[in-house]
């Protein structure tokens, strides 16, 4: 939950800075996006670490787990990543065009030369579930056992 929430400021924060004209890649936008999350992480662990512990009678320091779950999280961001490099272009280019730019259906489907609205907003579930299943993959090959 706190992963998809880091992920969605992030897209927030992208789009905001594209919409003020103040966005300027020096690197790709998902290295853009990845280092924006990754930012947005250590601002998230640092007001966690401020915060008093709930818990005294854990075995385990509050600081070791939370770098254990930062740890995690910045590993499933990049996992994110690469699924999205490798869902295809026109796929790519629809999730773009609906969660940064907030294009229409409409416009989406007249951009990618399909039928109508209908057919776009199947598209894009379709390539969500395209990049679910490749994050899915990914992670099972990372931990599988060699």
């Amino acid at each position: 939950m706190d992963a998809e929430d880091i992920f969605q400021e992030a897209l927030l924060i992208l789009h905001r800075k594209w919409s003020e004209g103040k966005l300027e890649f020096t690197s790709s936008p998902e290295t853009f996006l990845f280092s924006v999350c990754r930012f947005l992480w250590k601002d998230e662990f640092k007001k966690r670490k401020r915060l008093p512990e709930q818990d005294l009678n854990d075995e385990e320091p509050a600081e070791d787990s939370d770098l254990a779950a930062l740890y995690l999280k910045e590993k499933q961001i990049g996992l994110i990543e690469k699924a999205l490099l490798n869902i295809g272009e026109k796929c790519l280019r629809l999730l773009r065009g609906f969660y940064f730019e907030k294009k229409s259906m409409k416009e989406l489907a007249e951009q990618l030369d399909l039928r109508n609205e209908i057919l776009a907003r199947k598209q894009k579930y379709k390539c969500l579930e395209k990049a679910r299943e490749k994050v899915k993959a990914m992670s099972n090959a990372n931990t599988s056992p060699l």
